[in-house]
């Protein structure tokens, strides 16, 4: 399996989950963190917890304290509460009051990677709740299931699409419904879905796909990105057979809402959006780094370049080391030129 794919699509193989960052609107911050406040975003780690950091990086507040790990934290209800998922013989998602410290079971379902994303208003939440079919192949087409969180019932199940989901607006749900596959990928049509299933769904591009595919709208609802790989369709016969890690030709394309225009696409894979809507692109180079361009200003990172906004012009991304150390979290501020060390501000919270 190709080097990205490998790492984005582990967990289904190997144990391993994709730990992703959460970010609120007021700048907070969710993530699972492990033994003294090390982060690791491909990780098998038994023991992981759910905390929320502060804006300004002053305070942490944890969470969760299990014999079981959770992770894939969630902003939902306006912020007023976190939504994550706890990785037992079932995945159970629990919705988590940061007033009351109360939780709430909100769904249980069969498989590893769940992917949970909250709409806009944090009343309603997709997760991925099972594969349509068994097999070694990815990427394996799953069905998405749409809850209301207040009232705990099902709104729509999607079939036949990838596990990431993104919210365009509180009614309409953007995912890459498959159609066909190429080796280890996907032939897709991004579609937005309506929520519940009143009216028609708009298919708004087609492409080829990774299991794992990323997508990102931009707060104003009015766009999103989208990862695919560059081919004309059907692929000749080996085109990709000697195409590994950073030479695979992957873009981030850009479709506008609601009338499905395709915008200008960068090369890379990953993308972000700050919250006066500018984005960001992240370019695979040789030997396990990325580049993270934004506007005219761009770092280089170790890893495949996994980031989050948390402010206009302030980046916060993962510094993938090897498996001996943690990776690092790090947040640039492009404004300023300034980096910060998050993973040590957090080690040096949580020894107080």
């Amino acid at each position: 399996m190709r080097v990205l794919a490998a790492v984005l699509t582990a967990a289904l193989l190997t144990g391993c989950l994709p730990n992703e960052i959460d970010v609120a609107p007021d700048g907070r911050i969710a993530l699972a963190l492990g033994e003294g406040g090390s982060y690791e975003f491909v990780t098998d780690s038994a023991d992981l917890d759910v905390y929320v950091l502060s804006a300004d990086l002053s305070s942490i507040d944890r969470l969760t304290d299990d014999d079981v790990r959770t992770l894939s934290p969630r902003f939902a209800l306006g912020g007023r509460a976190v939504l994550y998922v706890e990785d037992g013989p079932d995945e159970v998602l629990w919705l988590h009051d940061l007033a009351t410290r109360e939780r709430r079971r909100v769904a249980t379902v069969s498989r590893s990677d769940v992917f949970p994303r909250v709409s806009p208003g944090g009343g309603r939440v997709s997760i991925a709740v099972e594969n349509e079919m068994k097999g070694e192949n990815d990427p394996e087409p799953c069905q998405v299931e749409v809850l209301d969180l207040a009232e705990g019932t099902s709104l729509r199940r999607l079939r036949r699409v990838l596990p990431v989901t993104a919210w365009v607006a509180e009614d309409r749900l953007l995912a890459v419904e498959v159609v066909g596959r190429v080796e280890d990928m996907a032939v897709g049509r991004l579609t937005v879905y309506r929520i519940p299933d009143v009216g028609a769904d708009q298919v708004l591009a087609h492409g080829l796909f990774l299991g794992v595919t990323p997508l990102s709208v931009r707060p104003d609802g009015q766009a999103a990105t989208f990862a695919s790989l560059d081919f004309e369709l059907p692929i000749p016969h080996g085109a990709l057979e000697h195409l590994e890690g950073a030479a695979l030709p992957y873009s981030v394309h850009e479709v506008s809402f609601p009338d499905g225009r395709l915008g200008e696409e960068a090369p890379g894979f990953l993308s972000d959006y700050d919250p006066a809507g500018k984005r960001s692109h992240a370019v695979m180079l040789p030997e396990d780094r990325s580049r993270i361009v934004y506007g005219e200003a761009s770092i280089e990172v170790a890893g495949f370049g996994y980031h989050r906004f948390v402010g206009p012009g302030r980046l916060l991304h993962v510094d993938i080391l090897p498996h001996e150390a943690p990776d690092r979290l790090l947040l640039r501020d492009f404004t300023t030129g300034e980096t910060v060390d998050v993973s040590a501000r957090i080690e040096g919270l949580l020894r107080r």
